[in-house]
């Protein structure tokens, strides 16, 4: 149930399955497909929709893309959503992408570790550490670099017991244009620190499940970065750092987003943000669905952007809260 305000908690599964993103950082930059626009979302499906993904580009440069990642997830307690601000495309690869020359020049000198095959069209990545054995296979278009299809299985070491495994196969669903503002400028709530309770709503009533607060590092563009410090009923999490963009951060939301209707739709996952009037503590409402159903809800300050409320539902397990304190 420690899911903060849209922070991405990375499992083996969408480890795997970024795959694109292990090419080097280093090096050459080469520059951005002219059809990597703002605007620009890709959706990858898993064939059983126990774990999806989708991208959506807010803003390019010459070498580089920054944007939104959507992760959604299917568990025995229902749907579950993170989203991440981040860079998409740094140059060389990304999440949905493989720069066809960086691939060849990945193939040619792998990283120390790691064993490469390649083709046009296909890498193949071996990775064998004390954590155990990864291994990747990518497909992508070899003309225009779009990743197509992804298959990474993961083996944990002989000496870790119960042997543990895990498998990710996404495969290309969707790549369209999609409505969103231009923007160039952070909200205000976006610069300011804010700190969360954490409630879990049962049948049996409410029961506190600790804090974290959201301190700003650096708020500028491309990125700006905070510092996440949590406390659970556990003790003390270790402090982790999230970026946030102009639309979007770990506490804050553009109002401007709330001018457009549906916010957001991705019909390949079912999945829809949708402005939905006032909420219950006087800010502006945004109703996340999946296939029609809600499953989570955040309260934004429609003059500042930050985050109020926001509560996420666990199919016949109650509800998590994150309520904004003084």
């Amino acid at each position: 149930m420690k899911k903060f305000l849209w922070l991405l908690l990375l499992g083996p599964g969408l480890a795997l399955a970024q795959t694109g993103g292990l090419l080097p950082r280093a090096g050459a930059a080469y520059p951005r497909p002219a059809w990597m626009q703002p605007g620009l979302l890709v959706v990858y499906t898993d064939g059983i929709g126990r774990m999806e993904s989708a991208y959506l580009v807010t803003r390019a440069t010459a070498t580089q893309a920054y944007g939104l990642a959507f992760l959604l997830a299917q568990t025995d307690a229902g749907p579950t959503l993170s989203v991440r601000a981040g860079v998409l495309y740094d140059g060389a690869s990304g999440p949905f992408f493989v720069q066809p020359e960086a691939a060849a020049a990945f193939v040619r000198n792998p990283p120390a570790g790691v064993q490469a095959l390649g083709a046009p069209g296909q890498i193949g990545i071996v990775i064998q550490d004390q954590d155990g054995v990864t291994k990747h296979v990518v497909r992508y278009d070899p003309a225009s670099g779009l990743i197509t299809e992804i298959t990474s299985t993961y083996k944990a070491p002989a000496n870790v017991g119960p042997r543990r495994s895990a498998a990710v196969h996404q495969v290309l669903a969707g790549r369209h244009r999609v409505i969103w503002p231009n923007l160039e400028g952070f909200p205000a709530a976006a610069r300011a620190a804010a700190r969360y309770q954490i409630l879990y709503v049962l049948s049996g009533g409410t029961s506190p499940g600790g804090s974290f607060t959201v301190t700003p590092l650096e708020v500028g563009l491309p990125l700006a970065r905070y510092r996440i410090d949590a406390v659970t009923n556990e003790g003390p999490a270790p402090p982790s750092e999230q970026n946030g963009l102009p639309s979007l951060g770990p506490h804050y939301l553009h109002p401007a987003l709330l001018a457009q209707n549906p916010i957001l739709a991705i019909p390949e996952l079912g999945l829809s943000f949708q402005a939905a009037g006032g909420g219950p503590n006087g800010g502006a409402l945004v109703v996340v669905s999946a296939n029609g159903v809600p499953f989570e809800s955040l309260e934004v300050d429609p003059q500042s952007g930050g985050v109020i409320e926001q509560r996420v539902s666990l199919a016949g397990m109650g509800m998590t809260v994150y309520r904004s304190l003084p």
